[in-house]
């Protein structure tokens, strides 16, 4: 916080661990970006994930269908071969018109998906499972797949929306009241928002099972019922759509 206390902007608010070189700090904007990208994701880590995920190598990646992504061991120390991190990208195309909460829960979004390689049983692919979702909705970000409420919360593309009462929503304001993020693309662009939910059901199928991401519940309907877990809307106060088991 300023001496006026006004929120720092970007500019001001800098790794310990950069070395000067000689260059003014309000013009050293590739390592300020990217430091307050890291403490972004070591206060969420504290916050949200007890400090229990690893370090990894956070980058900003232009992707044709997503605000981020996650993967695993994309990167590995020069010389030591079997010394591996994680890779986490955010799509700057993607912070266009979206606020720097929104752009932060989609740092959360893809850390649980560290939290799940770690810990958990991540889908095949790119595939966003129950054990996923339910993690999410725990920490405050429901998913689905048209980031609103009443989308599936599984799938291969599934995107998420911020619960206001949620955990994610009170450390985020914490961490906003220090940090503000400053950059964008040039052309502004939502890739993310043309994206659709790729799970198919064969058309010769007379019957499908579908299950609930947060409870478990099976039910078996039609490959195109849309078909809600009245205990779990009732909990979450949103429509939880069971999701088609492939």
């Amino acid at each position: 916080m300023s001496p006026t206390g006004e929120p720092h902007e970007l500019c001001i608010v800098q790794s310990k661990n950069v070395i000067n070189a000689g260059v003014p700090t309000e013009r050293r904007l590739t390592a300020l970006e990217y430091s307050t990208l890291q403490d972004a994701y070591d206060h969420f880590n504290r916050t949200l994930f007890d400090g229990h995920l690893p370090q990894v190598l956070i980058t900003l990646q232009r992707h044709a269908h997503a605000r981020g992504y996650f993967a695993r061991d994309r990167f590995r120390r020069r010389g030591r071969a079997l010394a591996h991190i994680h890779e986490v990208a955010l799509n700057p195309d993607c912070f266009g018109g979206r606020s720097d909460q929104e752009i932060l829960s989609t740092l959360v979004h893809e850390m649980a998906h560290v939290w799940q390689e770690e810990y958990g049983h991540p889908g095949r692919g790119r595939y966003h499972n129950r054990e996923w979702a339910s993690f999410m909705y725990g920490i405050g970000l429901m998913p689905s797949s048209t980031g609103k409420p009443g989308g599936s919360v599984t799938g291969d593309h599934v995107s998420h929306y911020i619960l206001d009462d949620g955990p994610f929503a009170g450390v985020c304001r914490a961490f906003l009241e220090r940090y503000r993020l400053a950059w964008e693309s040039a052309t502004v662009s939502d890739p993310a928002s043309h994206s659709r939910n790729r799970s198919v059901v064969g058309k010769s199928q007379t019957r499908t099972k579908f299950t609930c991401p947060i409870c478990g519940l099976n039910v078996w309907a039609k490959p195109d019922a849309a078909v809600d877990c009245h205990s779990c809307s009732q909990e979450v106060g949103e429509p939880v759509v069971l999701c088609p088991v492939e």
